[in-house]
């Protein structure tokens, strides 16, 4: 069952306002190449009326997803409730010009054809929007050991800390070249003047 709005009985009577409630399984989907989960369904729960130009339509989007860790990669459970108002019109959307600029409004409208509304892709949009852009399995959340790569939440390890970072070898190479301290050690070059 798609999460439909039927249209008829808000165009017979405008101002009365239709409530429903959907719950949908959705599939998994790929973010920032990770594949996010459903931990549960979808539940929507809204209402809609016909206003001048369309349908406002609102309502509540509740589900729990199932991320990965930007610090730990663990896999954890993100429970999500938002909210949500759309305008839907009628029609194809119109190409935006590049002189005109967008306003908050044309953010709250899309558009639909035919005689019901399919709220599900803007749903979908709402519950991506909402992914953090580096979500967090804890707040506290301590990451990865970066030598050994045993997840510190899980208790310390064994490594040093004071391990050296590969990275600094070349500028460790020049300070032994004689280049230190802001300085550089003159060297004789063969045929110079001076």
């Amino acid at each position: 069952m798609a999460m439909v709005i039927e249209t008829e009985e808000l165009e017979r009577n405008p101002g009365k306002v239709l409530e429903f409630t959907f719950e949908e399984s959705f599939g998994s989907f790929e973010y920032k190449g990770e594949s996010v989960e459903f931990a549960e369904d979808v539940l929507v729960k809204g209402g809609a009326v016909r206003v001048k130009d369309g349908f406002m339509v609102w309502g509540d989007i509740i589900t729990t997803l199932r991320l990965h860790c930007s610090r730990c990669l663990s896999s954890f459970d993100f429970p999500l409730e938002l909210e949500f108002e759309i305008e839907y019109r009628r029609g194809v959307e119109e190409a935006h010009s590049k002189e005109r600029s967008l306003k908050e409004d044309d953010f709250r409208i899309s558009y639909f054809s035919g005689e019901n509304i399919d709220i599900e892709d803007d749903v979908k949009q709402f519950i991506i929007l909402s992914i953090p852009m580096k979500p967090l399995c804890k707040e506290d959340c301590k990451g990865l050991c970066p030598i050994c790569g045993k997840n510190l939440n899980e208790g310390e390890c064994k490594c040093s800390r004071e391990a050296e970072d590969p990275r600094w070898n070349a500028l460790k190479e020049l300070v032994k070249g004689g280049v230190g301290n802001g300085g550089s050690k003159e060297k004789d070059v063969e045929g110079s003047e001076g």
